[in-house]
């Protein structure tokens, strides 16, 4: 069926106990099959169904394991008939506070229920999301329940080993480390990290990036959730300078373009800086190669934003530092971990919005030099990625570059972090927010403590300006 995932369970009564009338094994099997019509019957079985919703076995003629005939879940009542006897080929419903009979299914045409996502394990049991059910419907199911839906298994395991690598990796545990959902606050969390993962994964999917690395989110220390934000996997333009981005305004692409390596140069971004005598060698700087180029290598090695994250990451709530990001797996120096993406602004719109005391905008400010405007900004308030929760360190693991790539517009640029050094699993990114000359202190400055604890911290950090990769607005 498409490769759909499939998990069937057995129909029963709702709120019922059914004692149910089975064979005795036989030698040459290990589970024992139930005719329509009952017969062969002997031995007698009471399964107990967790979830409220009616599920049938996916062959039409029900197989039972007599071994494992508890399935972990609810009492029910129901009457105490065969269910071999032909009048209980229908299953009778009973509702919990009265007993009125709402609805008659035959055991073998029952619905079946397809598996969305596995939100939670802890000793064997499973935490369920089912297609087409709310997040609150979900059902504590057995691994034997789940059939037909290794991918989704699959998916969880990867997650659940990354996440448990992490926790072994933190010197400084946290305070609520929780596996599974026992309580209000615990599932609400749950609830609203499975659907933001979701939509990030659903954005990642559709994207134009070559890696689809997915991106989680955990709290152990706390029941805060997540602040709210639109997930975005590129740049978006602002209405006001929309023209400045026109088509007309890309460079020459490549035409035989012989990059070997991720530090060579995209060969018609070199030319358009050459005349326009751009020095490019003074700061970092990356200069990709479009998908209009002809490269000898396909992907170009100068590609790499385009490319995505090859590593997982992780945002996580930290103990002293509100939302943090960490690495999933083993980042190597110099490769690249993210894209700082946002809604791209001017400086007029930039001021305004600092004035009302946004912190996540990152100025474009390779060309600038000496000016003390910045004529591109990248707000990552709203619309964002992982990259707008990396925090400050004064010694940061991650260094920050520019990236051109298509445009002639010289004042435009993306900007990503990359490595300075190996980051290994369970590492906080970190970023230097002032890699430079710290404004001046002054009234319109407001500072809070610098908690990353460096040998070179600077003690407290500004916290209404935007961040640049050379500069400070002053």
């Amino acid at each position: 069926m498409n490769n759909r995932r499939y998990s069937r369970r057995l129909q029963v009564a709702s709120n019922a106990i059914k004692k149910t009338q089975c064979l005795r094994k036989s030698p040459r099997l290990q589970n024992e099959t139930l005719s329509s019509g009952g017969e062969n019957c002997d031995s007698q079985i009471i399964p107990l169904i967790s979830s409220n919703k009616v599920f049938t076995s996916e062959l039409e003629r029900l197989t039972l394991d007599v071994s494992t005939a508890r399935i972990n879940g609810y009492n029910l009542n129901t009457e105490d008939t065969p269910l071999g006897s032909s009048t209980l080929k229908k299953e009778r419903i009973l509702t919990e506070r009265r007993k009125t009979h709402i609805s008659t299914k035959l055991v073998s045409e029952g619905p079946s229920y397809i598996v969305d996502d596995i939100i939670a394990e802890d000793k064997g049991k499973y935490l369920v999301k089912w297609q087409n059910y709310d997040f609150i419907e979900s059902t504590i199911e057995p691994r034997s329940n789940l059939i037909n839906c290794e991918k989704a298994i699959e998916k969880f395991e990867e997650k659940s080993e990354i996440l448990k690598d992490i926790y072994r990796s933190l010197r400084k545990k946290p305070k609520n480390y929780v596996k599974f959902p026992n309580n209000g606050a615990e599932k609400a969390m749950f609830k609203s990290f499975y659907e933001t993962e979701l939509n990030m994964e659903r954005v990642i999917r559709k994207s134009q990036l070559f890696y689809k690395t997915p991106v989680y989110i955990v709290n152990w220390n706390d029941f805060e959730v997540v602040p709210l934000f639109h997930y975005i996997s590129a740049n978006i333009i602002h209405q006001d300078i929309s023209k400045d981005f026109e088509t007309n305004t890309e460079i020459e692409h490549c035409t035989n373009c012989v990059a070997t390596t991720a530090s060579d140069y995209c060969g018609g971004m070199k030319e358009h800086f050459d005349e326009n005598d751009v020095d490019y060698t003074v700061k970092n700087v990356c200069m990709e190669c479009s998908d209009k180029c002809k490269c000898l290598i396909s992907p170009c090695p100068t590609i790499v934003a385009d490319k995505g994250r090859r590593v997982p990451l992780v945002i996580y709530k930290t103990q002293d530092k509100g939302w943090g990001l960490l690495s999933g797996g083993h980042i190597k120096r110099g490769e690249l971990i993210c894209e700082y993406v946002g809604e791209v602004i001017d400086e007029e719109t930039a001021i305004k919005r600092e004035l009302m005391g946004n912190n996540y905008i990152f100025g474009m400010d390779y060309m600038s030099g000496d000016k003390n405007t910045t004529k591109y900004h990248i707000d990552a308030s709203t619309y964002c990625n992982e990259s707008r929760f990396a925090n400050h360190a004064c010694d940061p693991n991650s260094e920050i570059k520019a990236i051109y790539s298509k445009l002639k517009n010289d004042e435009y640029h993306r900007v990503a972090f990359f490595a300075k050094r190996d980051i290994f699993i369970g590492e906080e990114i970190t970023i230097n927010y002032y890699d430079c000359e710290l404004p001046k202190k002054g009234k319109s400055l407001s500072y809070i403590k610098c908690q990353c604890n460096s040998e070179i911290c600077i003690k407290n950090i500004p916290m209404n300006i935007s961040k640049n990769i050379t500069k400070r607005r002053r």
